[in-house]
């Protein structure tokens, strides 16, 4: 009875966003047969029971990996409908002259870049494949290094370039490092991760991208 309740709500929530498709019956003559299997072994009953509320979950899963598109903050899946809908919009690019130019000047170092954040710096890994530093971590609150282990990664040819600037997480140690040691690339002196070189800084805002359309100047460290 148990089963029998969470296949009828796993339909439900299948057909809510518009997945529920002729094969998820199978679910029900899988149940069935575990019914009729009690009188031979409970055992192999209770298997194919138990087996029937997962074939669902299973699709779900293995949909979530293959169809899902990468995104900043990746989600289970969402469905047909849904998919749908996020496969006529319009989805940013990562801002490709910034990406040709660290690629073609970091080949002997670890870091193609260091970034405030993983909000700045994904789009980068994604399109590379490159290691990308981010000072700040996930969103810029943790001190995954300071302006003394940027320096000393410098030094040891870890890290050439730095990506900072327009973020609400600036650490002043850094910041004045940065100014002392090192110099903006003149090509590179405003720029976001989703376009190409742009006028004046730019702050986040909820239809442009947020974190990642910040302004940011990118420096040369020797």
């Amino acid at each position: 009875a148990s089963v029998a309740v969470t296949i009828g709500f796993q339909f439900f929530a299948a057909s809510q966003y518009n997945s529920f498709s002729w094969w998820m019956t199978g679910t029900i003559l899988l149940l069935g047969s575990g019914i009729m299997l009690m009188s031979v072994s409970r055992r192999a009953a209770y298997a194919t029971i138990l087996s029937a509320a997962l074939v669902i979950p299973l699709y779900w899963s293995v949909m979530t990996v293959s169809a899902s598109q990468n995104v900043n903050l990746p989600t289970g899946y969402e469905g047909q409908s849904r998919q749908a809908q996020r496969s006529g919009e319009e989805r940013p690019t990562v801002n490709q002259e910034l990406v040709d130019y660290l690629q073609a000047n970091t080949q002997t170092t670890n870091y193609m870049v260091a970034a405030p954040s993983s909000q700045q710096g994904a789009e980068l890994v994604l399109a590379t494949g490159r290691p990308v530093l981010y000072m700040g971590g996930f969103a810029g609150q943790d001190e995954v290094v300071d302006a003394a282990g940027l320096a000393e990664m410098v030094a040891n040819g870890e890290l050439r370039y730095v990506l900072y600037g327009g973020s609400r997480n600036n650490q002043q140690g850094i910041s004045t490092w940065l100014q002392s040691s090192c110099a903006v690339v003149p090509d590179f002196s405003a720029v976001n991760m989703r376009g190409q070189q742009i006028n004046g800084p730019r702050f986040p805002s909820p239809d442009d991208g947020g974190e990642q359309n910040q302004a940011m100047s990118l420096y040369l460290c020797r």
